[in-house]
């Protein structure tokens, strides 16, 4: 007697069969036995392979047609209809992202704020020209390079170094680099050539600040010199530092270099004098940023202060922070400080923390500043964008694809470089 298991077993052989045998026929063949099974169906049984047969016949439109087609169409939806769009699979949300689509959003609702674009600081192993559309990096292979950011081509090499490249500068169709052979070049941005190199440092060149007139390079050798890029003189040796210098910034004819001596010094460049020391830090300064009103200082001991351009009068001193400070923005209003303790925090002119935010994990090595929306950057691969009015946490960057070390941010593209071998260069672009 045959058993229920068996029968099954039975007919699951009998099916594997007809199926074998109807792949071996002709395609002409196989119509014809279609044709003959259907009319041997029932009514319910052919609504069922109908059911079966629509969904297997359905064309996806965004991948079988042309980009610029399926753009066209796209272009006809709203902001939310595109996010929904951008749900559905990993094409859908490629063609939804489409700069050109945003753009045209952004712009009807007035979100473009196109512009000079900012510096976030002064970032040395890259940097981009005023107008954004170049991006120079150097490296510890020796080499720098010049980038064009609309397509992200390399468009030069600059590989006429002997040693590592640790800060570059581009304005005006020159590039500069400082290198741990003590020498700085100036290289013609348009043709890559060398045109000149700058000797007179003992150690490694660690900072640049250019204006497009006057260099100011900053060393291992202590010292900050000022250069007349036209001639290739040295016009100043700026001396005092007791230990390597940190951080550089310029701000017209006035020079802030900031050191492991526990010290900032501000200096004329136009007489080459230290103009004023300011002493109140308990170790190294490691960034420093200042206009003709004020200097704003952070330290390995964890301490923001506030200084007077001018007289040199420490203002504030704002104490939140657990460990280094190792990055500051500051506009009309606030002041933003990131720390080897993971956090963010917002300061008024007067020292009083009014937000701390967290999201980052590990160092925050990165802040850009503009307006009411501040962008930070950490070493462990995440950007985030806050609202520093009211401290809200408007959007978490997870694209990152390796370690963040430098960041450049615009209106409309953040450039990330990361220290991880092969160094690289990311460009995120919102078109």
């Amino acid at each position: 007697m045959t058993t229920t298991h068996e029968q099954q077993q039975q007919q699951d052989e009998t099916l594997l069969a007809i199926v074998t045998l109807f792949s071996s026929l002709p395609a002409k063949r196989q119509g014809d036995a279609l044709t003959r099974l259907y009319h041997t169906c029932q009514p319910q049984q052919l609504r069922e392979a109908f059911a079966s047969l629509r969904l297997l016949l359905l064309v996806d439109p965004v991948r079988s047609l042309p980009a610029e087609l399926a753009e066209r169409v796209l272009a006809l939806l709203g902001p939310a209809d595109l996010c929904h769009v951008a749900l559905c699979s990993r094409v859908w949300r490629e063609r939804a992202n489409s700069d050109v689509l945003w753009k045209r959003l952004c712009a009807a609702r007035g979100w473009l704020h196109l512009g000079t674009d900012q510096l976030l600081v002064e970032t040395q192993r890259s940097h981009c020209s005023a107008t954004g559309k170049w991006l120079v990096s150097g490296s510890v292979d020796g080499t720098a390079r010049v980038w064009r950011v609309a397509t992200s081509e390399c468009a030069h090499v600059l590989a006429r170094h002997t040693d590592a490249v640790n800060a570059v500068r581009v304005r005006a169709g020159v590039v500069l680099t400082g290198c741990s052979d003590s020498l700085i070049r100036v290289f013609n941005a348009a043709t890559g050539e060398c045109t000149r190199a700058l000797m007179g440092h003992s150690a490694a060149v660690d900072h640049l600040c250019y204006d497009g007139a006057r260099l100011l390079s900053a060393s291992a050798d202590r010292t900050v010199r000022v250069w007349a890029v036209k001639g290739g003189k040295c016009l100043h040796i700026l001396r005092g530092h007791e230990d390597e210098i940190q951080a550089l910034q310029q701000c017209g004819l006035l020079a802030l270099s900031a050191s492991w001596d526990c010290s900032l010094r501000l200096w004329d460049t136009e007489r080459g004098v230290c103009q004023t020391i300011l002493r109140g830090h308990s170790e190294a300064v490691y960034c420093c940023q200042f206009d003709l009103a004020r200097v704003v200082s952070g330290g390995g001991d964890g301490l923001v202060v506030v200084w007077s351009t001018t007289s040199g009068e420490r203002l504030a001193t704002c104490t939140g922070h657990t460990e280094e400070v190792y990055c500051l923005a500051y506009n009309e209003n606030v002041i933003c400080s990131g720390s080897a303790d993971s956090s963010i925090r917002v300061w008024n002119f007067q020292g009083r923390c009014l937000f701390t935010l967290h999201e980052h994990v590990g160092v925050v090595l990165c802040l850009h500043l503009l307006r009411d929306r501040l962008v930070s950057g950490g070493n462990r691969k995440k950007i985030v964008v806050w609202d520093v009015k009211n401290g809200r946490l408007l959007n978490v960057v997870h694209r990152n694809p390796s370690l963040l070390h430098r960041m450049w941010v615009s209106e409309t593209a953040v450039v990330i470089a990361s220290p991880e071998a092969p160094g690289t260069l990311t460009l995120l672009t919102y078109w």
